[in-house]
Formats: structure tokens, sequence, C-alpha cells
């Protein structure tokens, strides 16, 4: 599989060098290395198999195009301000199949008040076949 994407190298307040490779079309950061920067150095100029600590994830978006939908709810759920209970509830209560929900709600205008109800704006995101 050919895939288009971004590399993208950093120093991070550890110390380490990180570098990481994300897929154009999912938007999926599926490579992760962590490198020390003596070993990136060397990898630089022409000494390879430099020994890093790496992750791959998401490999089953690769290639496929993420959708993003945003939506809206009214909280029925207990008497709180407590965003963690909240965003539990969110997830007990409107997981839908096929569709990823990010229960985040710390954004300006996820909980809105309004004629003494609750709304909660949320997205949910899928990966989907890219088409030809």
């Amino acid at each position: 599989m050919n895939i288009k994407g971004a590399l993208t190298i950093c120093r991070c307040s550890n110390g380490k060098i990180n570098l990481y490779v994300e897929d154009d079309l999912s938007g999926v950061r599926f490579l992760e290395l962590e490198i020390e920067p003596a070993e990136f150095a060397n990898a630089l100029t022409g000494l390879g198999a430099q020994e890093c600590d790496g992750q791959v994830r998401g490999l089953e978006c690769l290639g496929k195009q993420r959708e993003s939908e945003k939506r809206q709810v009214e909280y029925t759920g207990p008497d709180t301000y407590k965003q963690h209970e909240i965003e539990a509830w969110l997830v007990q209560n409107c997981q839908e199949e096929g569709w990823l929900l990010l229960p985040y709600l710390g954004s300006q205008g996820s909980v809105v008040r309004k004629d003494g109800k609750t709304f909660l704006n949320y997205t949910v995101k899928r990966y989907v076949e890219a088409e030809a």
C-alpha cells in the first residue's frame, strides 16, 4: 500500500528526539519513534540501524478517509457541573454503531444551557474507504 504522509521531527522536553509519521488521508499518526539525540545524529550522518523505541497504531485506518460530524443532544443525566460525569453520560447514552464518539466537552460551546435545559455539542468520526 502506498500512502502520502507527513514526517514531523521534534525535540521534546525529555531531551529525546521524536519522529512522527501521519497519513494525509486519514489524519492518523501511525508511527511514533523516540531516539536519543546522539543516535539521531549518527543516523543523519550515515550510521544507520540506530536503536530507538517506537509505537505503531491505527494501521486499520491507513488509506481511508476520515469523516467527522457534529452532534447535539439534550443532557438528561444527573444535575452536575463535573465535566467527567457529563462526558461519561455522553459515552453511555450517545454512542452510535460504526462511529467513534469523541466525548471531550472542555471546549467553549460544548455545554450550552438554554431555557432551563442543557445541550451537549460533540463530535463523532469514522474511517471509510476512499473513493478512487
